[in-house]
């Protein structure tokens, strides 16, 4: 639980670093070993979870909030296999991803990457919530048009023309 890493927490955010295709390609390639590229994109995008949540902590702590970060990997006790954290799992709750049948957390992105969460004693408006109220605001701007959301803006990104995956 969020309090059991900081009294008073409140929020939690998730996020995901997806690798690049040329990784997984790569990785696929590899039936029965690991590509050196995917062990490499595993070991440095660890690296680079720990010095976002480490730099997201420190900016929090400069305005007056709390926030911890468990690492993105062994995290878990060696004896019993069990975890205190799991990002996975994090993210899923927040509603970011969804697991897949494989156990695999599925992302917009896809599952080819590493994600990370932190937990803050501040209290966060959700993402979504945040942008629902965004679209709202902008369909009521077009009244005229009839009680139809039309602000589109989440349909128009880097997805618009093909899939991210």
């Amino acid at each position: 639980m969020p309090e059991e890493l900081l009294s008073g927490a409140r929020s939690v955010v998730a996020f995901f670093v997806p690798f690049h295709t040329s990784v997984v390609r790569a990785h696929s390639r590899h039936r029965e070993t690991v590509a050196r590229q995917w062990a490499l994109a595993y070991a440095e995008t660890n690296q680079l979870l720990r010095r976002i949540t480490d730099h997201l902590i420190k900016l929090l702590a400069e305005r007056g909030i709390g926030a911890v970060a468990e690492p993105p990997t062994e995290n878990f006790d060696p004896v019993t296999l069990v975890g205190r954290w799991s990002h996975k799992s994090v993210a899923v709750i927040a509603g970011l991803d969804s697991f897949g049948l494989h156990q695999m957390v599925i992302t917009d992105a896809g599952c080819a990457g590493r994600g990370g969460s932190l937990v803050t004693d501040a209290q966060l408006p959700g993402a979504a919530t945040g942008l629902r109220e965004r679209c709202l605001e902008a369909s009521t701007s077009l009244g005229h048009l009839g009680p139809a959301e039309v602000c589109g803006k989440c349909a128009v990104g880097p997805c618009a023309f093909q899939s991210p995956v």
